[in-house]
This record gives C-alpha cells, structure tokens and sequence, in this order.
C-alpha cells in the first residue's frame, strides 16, 4: 500500500480530541471503508487522523497552499512542515519519512530550521541528524 500523507483538522473539542471523528469514521466504516491500525482507508489512501490541537499542526495548516490534484481542490503540506511533524511525533517509521526528505533533498534548511525553532524541535533535530545522516 503506497504511504500518502492527508491531515485532516476539526475544531477542538472539550471532551476530546478525536470526539469531531467519530461521526465522519462512523460514515466512512458503515460504507465499506476498512480500518487497518491507525488508518481509515478510503479508496486506496491509507488516512491517518491526526486532530489540529497543537501549535505546529496549527501552523502546518494555516501554511498549506491550495492545489487542484485530480480534478479535485485540496491543500498541499510543505516538506519542513511534514518533516517537523515527524520529528514531533518521534515514532521511527515516522521518522524515516523525515530522512526521505533530506535524502530528496527537497527540505528548504532555513525554512525548516525556523519551523523547528518555533515549536522547540531543534534539539529533537540535532539527535536525529547525529544519528541518522552522520556526516552529510
């Protein structure tokens, strides 16, 4: 199954942060859509929900640029944003996805550096950097 990353964010909820989901899980399950782990999958996306209830989700979505992909208007993520989501999150599948990144040489630095530097990641970046591209 390809790894293709959508975020999708509701407004907070008081009683808890994945509550906005359950309807739209509800919908989505009662029409077919299998839940494998973490994932609802939906056609042959595997979605992962992920509530908008910190700062740098918060960010990644006031920063996403709206695109037309398939016929379809949707909001593009940047790659430092995705890459400092992984760092956040810290899990080392995760985790990889924040190597891809630099292996594609497709991170702006300075820009990436900045967004790490908001949100208190650039100890976690300097760990991951030491441990996993050594001397690059």
């Amino acid at each position: 199954m390809a790894l293709r990353d959508v975020l999708v964010a509701f407004p907070d909820s008081a009683a808890t942060p994945l509550a906005p989901l359950g309807p739209t899980s509800q919908f989505l399950t009662a029409r077919g859509a299998p839940v494998e782990g973490a994932h609802l999958v939906i056609g042959d996306w595997p979605l992962q929900r992920l509530p908008a209830d910190d700062p740098l989700l918060a960010e990644v979505l006031a920063a996403a640029k709206e695109d037309e992909v398939d016929g379809i208007v949707t909001r593009i993520l940047s790659a430092q944003h995705l890459a400092a989501i992984a760092l956040a999150l810290g899990r080392a599948k995760v985790k990889l996805r924040a190597l891809q990144f630099v292996e594609a040489e497709v991170l702006d630095m300075s820009t990436f550096a900045a967004i790490l530097a908001r949100h208190g990641l650039t100890e976690r970046w300097g760990a991951f950097a030491r441990t996993m591209l050594g001397d690059r």
